[in-house]
């Protein structure tokens, strides 16, 4: 009987056995599956997440490209600024160097044309002042001739 018992023992051992063996298989398969679906869900979110950031990725590309395209315009247009500028200013300066070319020669006509007729004034100034003392000559000479022929007539 002790014998039955120790066997009875046995097997209700090996039963436990069997049964926390196939338990714990139970228990395996069963987090193993959990471990799929939570690996399974971390790579559909690891996608999700990768594809996210991939168009967020192109979206600042695009930005970037956007804001190098207005860069190397407005760095062109400052140059053709600086340049329009430069030739504008330099166009001014040659205006400015004719302009005062021009003022200078019609200074110096002036200045010629005011001599000349400064001239001319003093020449006329003797003139009129040598025709008046000859009018003065030919008054006093008549009056003298006058006064011989009344004086003849007398």
């Amino acid at each position: 009987a002790e014998t039955k018992a120790i066997q009875d023992t046995l097997a209700t051992n090996e039963l436990q056995q069997s049964v926390e063996n196939e338990n714990k298989k139970k228990e395996d398969s069963r987090l193993s599956n959990e471990a799929i679906l939570i690996a399974t869900a971390a790579v559909e979110q690891s996608a999700e997440r990768e594809k996210e950031l991939t168009q967020k990725l192109a979206a600042l590309e695009l930005q970037f490209d956007t804001l190098r395209k207005e860069r190397d315009y407005f760095q062109d247009s400052t140059v053709t600024m600086q340049q329009k500028y430069k030739e504008e200013v330099e166009e001014s300066e040659r205006r400015y160097q004719q302009q005062t070319q021009n003022l200078s020669k019609a200074l110096e006509e002036i200045r010629e044309k005011c001599a000349i007729l400064t001239s001319e004034n003093e020449q006329n100034k003797l003139s009129y002042k040598n025709g008046q003392i000859l009018d003065h000559v030919n008054w006093g000479k008549k009056l003298s001739n006058m006064e011989e022929v009344n004086e003849g007539v007398i």
